[in-house]
């Protein structure tokens, strides 16, 4: 037998799947030897051939669901259903719409933060000039008197028995009329409540003028104590009272007197008392003499020292009664009230954290003269003094890097620890976005009071 009967034809046959263009190879027959089986063999293949024909037909006219078809164990072919074309496509779809809502959220979010604000307190504490002319940016108007001020005061030692004794004080003569009134030793003083002091010594009361002076109780007793009052003078016409008169600055004490050892804690009491009731009545001169020469009231802040202080007994003494008699020197710093809180506003609004706030002053100022000259017509003050502010423009004083990335709540707490911020709420825009922008310029801030 011839051994080229097995052997493979070299030429195959080409059969096209469905509609595809893509040829499936198929291996051309084996010429086989004719022998007594040759009809079966042809019956087989016959059978075989249109069994795959019957199938390359179902795939071609899509009968059959599968999408994949095995023929003859090695080829394979692919047919996508439309659910798998479908699922593609909404995949696509929802990857882009995330990623335009990323895109939005870096470009187009905004966040609004609306704070309520509520007033600030600050203290304002620096030095001011005090000058009749001024000299610079530090400078409040005003001027600068002195005054000087005697006096004596008769006070008992604080140990020892306790007995009755003289009340007595200091008080002003004033002098309304265009003459001089002189008033001797023992001139009497009738007081609102119908005590009767009388003048230790003689005094010429200056016309148009006034003059301290000091007076005693025409009887002894703690009943003649009284407070800060007005006499009359009943020696004088019923005229002239109206115009001549006597005020205390501070009240008549010395009801009682104990007679003992004289220390220096009675001398110090001595002088603090008399110093007080000087200090009060120079005050009073020089508030009557500026405000007299000037159009608009004007506040002062006083300062004292003491020139002369006499004492007529003796350290370690006993005795019943003793007395202390000073000279002191009153120095007044007057000022216009209205020009020194403009310069406090100025001073405040320069700082830039409250350029254009709205402030008001809380309280009274306390002033503390460091240094003053009448002759200059200058004196160095040191101002303090509580301050309102209502800040206009906030956003000097919040940092909105600080807040980028943060959610509301923390915004919130932020801002709250702030001591000028009563509330804060965030508003976003789209409100799909939860965090506030890293971009300063999507951040909006609102203030309400």
């Amino acid at each position: 037998m011839p051994e080229d009967i097995f052997a493979p034809s070299k030429k195959e046959t080409e059969i096209p799947i469905g509609k595809s263009k893509k040829p499936i190879k198929r291996k051309a027959p084996v010429k086989r030897a004719r022998s007594k089986q040759k009809a079966s063999a042809r019956v087989s293949h016959a059978t075989h051939a249109a069994a795959v024909d019957a199938a390359l037909s179902a795939i071609a006219h899509e009968e059959n669901p599968s999408q994949d078809m095995e023929i003859g164990g090695n080829i394979t072919a692919f047919n996508p259903s439309p659910r798998f074309y479908r699922t593609i496509a909404l995949s696509f779809l929802a990857g882009t719409i995330i990623l335009v809502v990323a895109v939005s959220s870096m470009t187009m979010g905004k966040a609004i933060i609306t704070i309520k604000t509520k007033p600030q307190t600050i203290t304002f504490d620096a030095p001011v000039n005090i000058a009749s002319n001024l000299n610079g940016e530090n400078s409040v108007k005003g001027v600068v008197r002195l005054v000087s001020v005697s006096g004596s005061k008769s006070m008992s030692p604080e140990n020892g028995p306790e007995q009755p004794s003289y009340v007595g004080g200091s008080v002003t003569l004033v002098n309304n009329s265009k003459e001089n009134q002189p008033l001797v030793a023992t001139t009497r003083f009738l007081s609102k409540e119908e005590i009767l002091f009388r003048l230790r010594k003689s005094v010429v009361v200056p016309a148009n003028g006034s003059i301290a002076a000091e007076v005693i109780a025409d009887k002894p007793g703690k009943q003649n104590e009284i407070g800060p009052t007005q006499f009359r003078i009943p020696g004088l016409s019923e005229a002239k009272q109206k115009l001549i008169y006597a005020e205390s600055a501070s009240g008549m004490t010395g009801g009682t007197s104990r007679k003992a050892v004289l220390t220096d804690v009675d001398i110090e009491r001595a002088t603090t008392v008399i110093t007080s009731e000087l200090l009060a009545e120079g005050k009073k001169q020089l508030e009557s003499a500026v405000n007299a020469s000037s159009t608009n009231k004007l506040m002062g802040v006083f300062t004292s020292n003491a020139k002369e202080v006499k004492n007529d007994t003796k350290l370690g003494a006993v005795t019943e009664q003793f007395t202390i008699s000073m000279k002191l020197e009153v120095t007044g710093v007057f000022y216009s009230a209205a020009d020194l809180n403009t310069h406090i506003m100025q001073a405040i609004q320069t700082n830039t954290s409250y350029a254009g706030s709205t402030v008001s002053p809380v309280g009274q100022a306390e002033m503390t003269v460091n240094h003053s000259d009448e002759k200059t017509q200058t004196a160095d003050v040191r101002v303090k003094q509580e301050w309102m502010v209502k800040t206009q423009n906030y956003d000097n004083l919040i940092d909105k890097r600080q807040l980028g990335g943060l959610t509301s709540d923390d915004v919130s707490r932020a801002l709250k620890g702030l001591e000028w911020v009563d509330s804060a709420r965030v508003a976003f825009t789209p409100g799909w976005i939860k965090k506030v922008p890293k971009n300063i310029d999507k951040i909006k801030i609102e203030f309400a009071e």
